[in-house]
């Protein structure tokens, strides 16, 4: 079921069950060969599945990459391109990139840099990134210095998400997908964070992960309608982020996960941001009780202490502009802001917890 036709980037959401919905966009779209890039464990999962009912499917024209944030990189960006050649993959064809935000988000720059852009479109099997990563037109890959440092937009044709993915999902995955639900709730809807303490990650996927999916789905294309490379309303969408991606880069993309990550920078931001004035008094509180309700243990929400290289790993943000660092803040649940820091002082901010000092 067609949900959204989004206007600047021209993609279009689908909600429901696929190969349904995606068959029919494919017979209405003229394209030559369909190249499919696929998570690996997915492949194992659902691949009788994907093999039996989507359209074009050729085991001659699939890429199957490894599972893993250790997947976004430039040698498996080499190897789709080696491989996207040797199946003689033209502009005129369609990359299909089945998997969570590792997939979209490698198959996504493979697809706008091979032979200088085709198409594709995002079947996310993760509940991240049905909800997050899928839509927006972000794809990047890590290196060395950081994540999702070498990147363009490149929005996808069509997004497809399919809740039925979601099954197979442990509670683990599930969570990821969980926290980035409540930082949309967070920045824009404090009825939907009231909404999201009602229920528990057991009863998730059997009640509510339909709803929630929609709702965040929605949230996301609004703010990539109305900013669409990132540079002003859009980086409320990084709540938490900052301080997650220190925490994913130090401590180990496969160490820690995303949704974890993005859980802690949020809480962290906000207790910080309470002490000095800048959020409305028991703000992280709520956050907190909703994380636990969710499933979330309190112990694995502590926070990173700020240290030398937790502030090196800052100074080199995606959201710095002009030498000062765009920090998303709440004034209160549903009404977030950006905060400039200026780099010369960053490191007092962090650090000094006196109420109302910047």
């Amino acid at each position: 079921m067609k949900i959204f036709e989004t206007d600047k980037s021209k993609t279009t959401i689908f909600e429901g069950k696929v190969p349904g919905d995606f068959n029919s966009f494919l017979e209405k779209n003229n394209y030559g060969k369909f190249v499919y890039i696929i998570d690996e464990k997915v492949f194992l999962l659902h691949g009788d599945r994907i093999e039996k009912s989507f359209e074009g499917f050729s085991s001659d024209r699939l890429i199957v990459i490894p599972s893993g944030e250790s997947s976004k990189s430039i040698k498996t960006l080499e190897h789709i391109y080696n491989r996207l050649s040797e199946i003689n993959t033209n502009r005129d064809d369609l990359i299909v990139a089945i998997g969570g935000g590792v997939v979209g988000d490698i198959s996504g720059f493979a697809a706008g840099t091979f032979k200088r852009g085709m198409d594709y479109v995002n079947v996310p099997t993760t509940l991240l990134a049905q909800v997050d990563s899928s839509v927006g037109g972000k794809t990047a890959i890590n290196i060395e210095s950081g994540k999702n440092m070498a990147g363009m937009f490149h929005h996808p044709r069509a997004v497809f998400a399919d809740i039925a993915f979601l099954e197979s999902l442990d509670k683990k995955v599930l969570m990821e997908g969980m926290a980035e639900i409540v930082k949309y709730a967070c920045i824009g809807d404090e009825s939907f964070l009231s909404y999201l303490k009602k229920i528990n990650s057991k009863e998730f996927l059997e009640k509510n992960a339909s709803y929630c999916v929609r709702k965040a789905l929605l949230t996301k294309v609004k703010y990539v309608e109305i900013d669409e490379r990132d540079k002003g309303k859009r980086m409320l969408l990084n709540f938490g982020h900052t301080i997650a991606h220190v925490s994913e880069r130090l401590e180990g993309y496969e160490s820690v996960s995303h949704g974890m990550a993005v859980a802690r920078g949020m809480l962290q931001i906000t207790r910080l941001s309470e002490k000095k004035g800048l959020t409305e008094s028991g703000t992280s509180r709520r956050i907190e009780e909703v994380l636990l309700a969710l499933g979330f243990k309190k112990e694995a929400l502590g926070k990173i202490q700020i240290n030398k290289e937790v502030l090196d790993v800052m100074r080199r943000d995606k959201k710095i502009f002009n030498a000062s660092l765009n920090l998303v803040l709440l004034k209160r649940i549903g009404e977030a802001y950006i905060h400039r820091v200026p780099l010369e002082e960053l490191e007092n901010f962090f650090t000094c917890n006196e109420r109302g000092r910047q």
